[in-house]
């Protein structure tokens, strides 16, 4: 039994070493030319996501999807602004209360994100089989899971 263990966490191990190679590839490979075409930081994507997924949130919900304080995520704001990508909306029960929400530039280049990672896997995954597909489509909602 104890070997059973220790051979699962050595395995945990490998699995979670080759993922901390793996996931700075597949970003620069999927990433690096949309930063470069788009002349906008991954701090400012990762907002455009988050409200991408969130819809129109709080200031205050923002920072906290984005894990960062709220004077970073006013400059991310006001590049993202200034760019036409955002806008800030009073809520008109709480006039301290700031929404953040996507414009139709927001939105466009967060469904062009998607689609450019969409194709990329889709050009990866090809090399795999059915049933590979298959197990990994099925771990992949497990660990959507944990991370919800």
């Amino acid at each position: 039994m104890l070997n059973k263990i220790l051979e699962a966490r050595k395995r945990t191990a490998e699995i979670a070493q080759e993922i901390s190679f793996l996931m700075p590839r597949i970003a620069r490979r999927v990433l690096l030319s949309f930063f470069q075409n788009n002349e906008i930081s991954p701090t400012q994507l990762f907002a455009i996501l988050t409200l991408s997924e969130k819809g129109p949130c709080h200031f205050c919900e923002l920072c906290q999807g984005l894990h960062i304080s709220a004077p970073t995520a006013t400059g991310i704001i006001d590049r993202l602004e200034r760019a036409h990508f955002v806008k800030r909306l009073r809520d008109p029960s709480d006039r301290r209360a700031v929404h953040i929400v996507l414009t139709v530039k927001g939105k466009r280049i967060a469904r062009i994100l998607r689609l450019t990672i969409r194709k990329r896997w889709e050009m990866m995954l090809r090399q795999l089989s059915l049933k590979e597909c298959e197990d990994y489509l099925r771990i992949l909602r497990k660990i959507q899971g944990f991370l919800s």
